[in-house]
């Protein structure tokens, strides 16, 4: 995809979303919350360009698999949660942890694969309202208990997960921004 030009069309008359406009600012400059216009950037050369295609792709994929995960996790929770209990898999742990660990990797899929502030509460609150409802359909599921205190610990772990996913988005966009700062004094992008 290419960059937007400043009037935020891609050339053929479709108008850029802000998601791409975002995306296209973190590949290019490391930051996804660039406010300046298209027409204010300089120009990339042929090969910025095609290596700057190539990132957005990466970073495309990236958060298309985080995203599919982040609903394969969702799912695994609900059918995890409902299956009585002598059919239920279980790995050793605590219920405690395994309902820690499931939230959070979920959390931690959806932050890195939606990327705005307000999609990240958006997970939180949808995370937090299914661990709830998990505990209440289990009261009608045999061999299951329902708990205030593991629709808690689902919860801290989904909230965590996200902050998660949060703090590694930050370090990439770091690492990103200086890897880019170094290969522009140093005369090449790499």
């Amino acid at each position: 995809m290419p960059p937007p030009d400043p009037a935020g069309h891609d050339g053929r008359g479709r108008a850029y979303s802000a998601t791409q406009r975002d995306i296209h600012d973190f590949c290019v400059y490391g930051n996804a919350r660039v406010t300046t216009r298209c027409d204010a950037r300089p120009a990339l050369a042929g090969k910025q360009k095609s290596e700057m295609r190539g990132s957005l792709v990466d970073l495309m994929t990236v958060r298309t698999v985080a995203r599919v995960f982040g609903l394969f996790c969702v799912l695994a929770i609900i059918v995890l949660s409902l299956v009585p209990g002598v059919d239920r898999p279980h790995t050793g742990l605590p219920g405690e942890a395994e309902h820690f660990i499931a939230y959070c990797s979920t959390g931690t899929a959806f932050a890195l694969g939606f990327w705005s502030r307000g999609s990240r509460i958006m997970v939180a609150l949808g995370l937090t309202l299914l661990a709830g409802l998990m505990e209440i359909m289990q009261l009608w599921v045999p061999g299951r208990h329902s708990a205030i205190a593991d629709a808690v610990v689902s919860s801290t772990g989904g909230l965590l997960g996200i902050a998660l996913g949060g703090l590694l988005l930050g370090l990439a966009a770091q690492a990103r921004k200086k890897h880019r700062h170094l290969g522009a004094s140093t005369g090449t992008l790499q």
